[in-house]
């Protein structure tokens, strides 16, 4: 065989070798899924809560295929609460957590090293409620004296309702202490709780406050301005990764932004909650689809934008966490917020 057709044979096997194996022959080209043309997915490990409109967002992103279209591959893992999902992270069963800045806050100050990869939730969707005949008396800061001698129901101790409530406690001039404290676990636990009159009180979020609406009785409906102004500016729910695998997994963080980001400018306009309602309705049984629609509308305000926290919205969340359990504690947005 003449040297130049040998040479160009060998030219041909070269290149169509790199056209198997691009990254083989030094090429920076991202793997790409056949299927749909985009990034090939990345694994993520993320929780999501029963029965909570706290985790509607991730619930939409699966449902209208903002994370696929991302690039993630979703695997979901239900937890009962945030709290809960938060001591995952650092053991590797979940990559992401939904949970709140104090939670956070009081996970780092025990030893954890954990950073908000996003937003979620601007505005705290909570509400105070109390059986009826129990002696509770509506109004902020009033009525919050007439909750001595009563039982409160939380989630989890250390948990976001735990935390809100025993800041929403102090900021009235109520030592916490003077409520019993009674853990129930989940949320359909705390329905449960309630209608059973095992517990006088409750904080909760949708859809647990219309699904106890002839029980009980609204004391402070801080998703509707009522309240401290820390705890009507604190910034509400976020998304939590380790430092460990956010530093190791830069571009899933990235991806996995730019579904929720995605996810909340549909989220925030509200004439697509007949359309998000019907999506996620298996994922509430219990709560009609026009109920559902109803409330995501209600919700829509609070998701405009809120993949990114503002300073005063930290600021007001590590108050409500130093109020709650008299710390001092400081935390600064920078440290703990990922760009």
């Amino acid at each position: 065989m003449r040297p130049s057709l040998r040479k160009r044979l060998f030219c041909l096997a070269v290149s169509a070798a790199c056209a198997l194996a691009a990254t083989a022959c030094g090429s920076s080209t991202s793997p790409r899924d056949e299927a749909t043309g985009g990034p090939a997915p990345l694994p993520i490990k993320l929780n999501l809560i029963g029965g909570s409109l706290v985790t509607l967002p991730l619930f939409l992103a699966r449902e209208m295929r903002y994370f696929e279209k991302a690039g993630l591959d979703v695997q979901p893992l239900t937890t009962n609460n945030g709290n809960s999902a938060t001591q995952l992270l650092s053991s590797g069963q979940l990559d992401i957590a939904i949970s709140t800045i104090p939670v956070t806050i009081a996970a780092n100050s025990s030893g954890g090293d954990l950073v908000i990869a996003s937003g979620g939730e601007t505005r705290e969707p909570l509400a105070l409620q109390c059986r009826k005949g129990v002696g509770a008396v509506p109004g902020y800061p009033a009525g919050i004296s007439s909750l001595a001698g009563k039982s409160i129901g939380t989630t989890a101790p250390g948990g976001a309702p735990d935390i809100y409530t025993r800041a929403l406690l102090v900021s009235a001039g109520v030592d916490p202490a003077r409520v019993s404290w009674v853990t129930v676990g989940s949320v359909p636990a705390e329905i449960a709780a309630i209608k059973a009159k095992r517990i006088d009180c409750v904080t909760s979020v949708q859809p647990v406050q219309q699904q106890l609406a002839g029980d009980v009785d609204t004391i402070v409906d801080v998703q509707n301005g009522q309240g401290p102004e820390f705890l009507l500016n604190a910034n509400a729910w976020v998304y939590l990764a380790s430092k460990q695998f956010a530093n190791a997994n830069p571009e899933v963080i990235n991806r996995f932004r730019s579904a929720i980001t995605a996810t909340n400018a549909f989220l925030s306009d509200p004439a697509n909650a007949p359309a998000i309602a019907k999506a996620v309705a298996p994922d509430y049984p219990g709560v009609g689809e026009p109920d559902l629609t109803g409330l995501i509308r209600g919700l829509a305000p609070s998701f405009a934008g809120a993949e990114n926290i503002t300073a005063s919205q930290f600021d007001d969340a590590v108050k409500a966490y130093n109020l709650a359990y008299g710390k001092n504690v400081t935390a600064h947005q920078s440290e703990l917020v990922l760009k």
